[in-house]
């Protein structure tokens, strides 16, 4: 039998996609509870870093990801995609009876090269339910990659009920690979000592305000915010949001554009502040101070944005998804997501009702329950490692 479980991970996100990064950390960041695992960093698909460093030091793990985050913000970009011999050699030296471990989803076609354990993370299926987002290649090629990450994986993760729902339609013959595993966000040491009014002069922004941390991609939706503020600009309430993310959809190149056009059709530029990609600790200080975070989505897998909210104790304003309900944050406000009225309704009254800075009574709930939730995802995760190395074991 075992004594430690291996697993390996190749870094998940790219240029465009930073959640992936994101999601990485917190869950390496959960794993660090746990004394029985070792993590092998797959840095990209030349590299394997053989070393417990990120287990054992997860803050450096976290700085290397903020790392990577500035590098993309320089134009750097690392390599994703294709065949990689050299990598596939590496895994293979890893056996499955020592209960190695490979979890992965940008790499789908590494699953089919080794004997290792597979788990194949599918994030949310956003190109089945928003299809006119993405061309007739993009569908091709998800709907591909995902038939074949599910097909060679022995277990399939997903982020939700609502995802695995989704699964059981596009891939029915294998539901039962599939495992739920609801991400938790972590909170680095010391955020909650800090004084978020510190980013007021830094980025020039407001004391007061809402917070939109989503990319810019079109089926996150600002363009219903941007309404609902013309909205409430017609009764003299005049709300200020702070904005940050990726400025540009690849899908949707003109995106921005047509955004841009909306804020000086409806004279929004005074309260509209967009700061581009920040660093993740700067996104975390911007939540508390904001009054609120708005996530105004059209889709969404497992929301990153709600779970920092949860992780760190404050109210958020969200559509009304399925999954957006799975989550479940307290205090928060729900609406239909193509209702630009109800919304203003909503930012109205809380624009009214909060004040900035943190919430005190949800920060100390936050606090109080992090660790415990951060356990709770780590031994889901392990739990369903042994259930399936288990399974797979030969019979005596």
């Amino acid at each position: 039998m075992y004594n430690r479980i291996n697993i390996i991970i190749p870094v998940l996100g790219s240029r465009t996609w930073t959640g992936g990064f994101t999601y990485q950390a917190n869950l390496i960041e959960a794993l660090s509870t746990r004394p029985d695992i070792s993590v092998y960093l797959v840095k990209n698909l030349d590299q394997v870093v053989e070393t417990n460093e990120s287990i054992q030091l997860p803050v450096k793990f976290l700085q290397f990801i903020s790392q990577i985050k500035r590098a993309f913000q320089s134009k750097f970009s690392l390599v994703f995609r294709g065949y990689n011999k050299e990598l596939t050699q590496k895994l293979n030296r890893y056996t499955f009876a020592q209960c190695n471990v490979l979890f992965t989803h940008n790499n789908a076609h590494l699953l089919s090269k080794n004997n290792l354990l597979k788990l194949y993370w599918i994030p949310d299926f956003q190109h089945v339910h928003l299809s006119y987002f993405f061309s007739q290649d993009d569908i091709n090629e998800r709907n591909q990659r995902f038939l074949h990450g599910c097909e060679h994986a022995d277990i399939v993760i997903v982020s939700s009920k609502n995802a695995q729902n989704d699964l059981a339609n596009f891939a029915p013959q294998y539901l039962h690979k599939s495992r739920i595993s609801n991400f938790v966000s972590n909170v680095p040491t010391g955020i909650w000592d800090m004084d978020p009014t510190q980013l007021i002069h830094r980025y020039s922004i407001p004391e007061k305000f809402f917070y939109l941390p989503n990319q810019f991609w079109k089926h996150k939706n600002h363009l219903l915010v941007f309404e609902a503020l013309s909205i409430l600009k017609s009764e003299n309430i005049f709300p200020n949001i702070v904005c940050t993310g990726n400025p540009t959809d690849y899908r949707n190149p003109e995106y921005s554009l047509e955004l841009q056009k909306k804020i000086e059709e409806w004279k929004l530029k005074d309260q509209l502040f967009i700061l581009g990609l920040v660093d993740h600790n700067d996104v975390l200080l911007l939540i508390r101070q904001s009054i609120a975070l708005i996530n105004p989505s059209f889709f969404e897998g497992w929301s990153t944005t709600v779970e920092e909210c949860k992780s760190i104790g404050k109210r958020a304003i969200l559509s009304d998804l399925e999954v957006h309900k799975e989550q479940n944050p307290p205090e928060s406000d729900y609406f239909n997501p193509k209702d630009a009225k109800a919304l203003a309704e909503i930012l109205k009254k809380r624009w009214f009702e909060l004040q900035p800075g943190p919430d005190k009574e949800l920060e100390l709930k936050a606090k109080n329950s992090l660790h415990d939730r951060m356990v709770n995802y780590a031994n889901n995760f392990v739990s369903i490692v042994k259930q399936s190395y288990a399974n797979r074991l030969p019979n005596d």
